[in-house]
């Protein structure tokens, strides 16, 4: 009997490249950012889990960076005082029903 041997993708280690954000950008649009494996078979050496993580971390054009406003910053506070340290959880289900009403 022969022993099993799986082959697993090798996830690239490499940096992204500017042809591979726009790439990725284009596909996750047509992908309605849903089926990852899919998306992913469209980079060699990329994982679904690799371009899910670049689209999250560093392409969405949702994503906000840079650092607070007062006003977050005085949010946090309130549901961290109210709620307490531990209650992360809940503080962002608080502050998804409160943007959510606020709309």
């Amino acid at each position: 009997m022969t022993p099993l041997i799986w082959m697993a993708k090798q996830a690239s280690k490499e940096r992204w490249t500017q042809d591979e954000d726009g790439r990725l950008k284009k596909i996750v649009t047509e992908n309605k950012n849903r089926n990852w494996k899919k998306i992913a078979e469209h980079f060699p050496g990329r994982t679904d889990v690799q371009c899910l993580h670049r689209w999250q971390k560093v392409l969405n054009p949702n994503l906000v960076k840079g650092p607070w406003t007062p006003a977050e910053d005085a949010k946090v506070r309130q549901l961290v005082s109210l709620h307490g340290p531990k209650k992360w959880s809940l503080i962002f289900v608080t502050q998804l029903s409160s943007s959510a009403a606020a709309k």
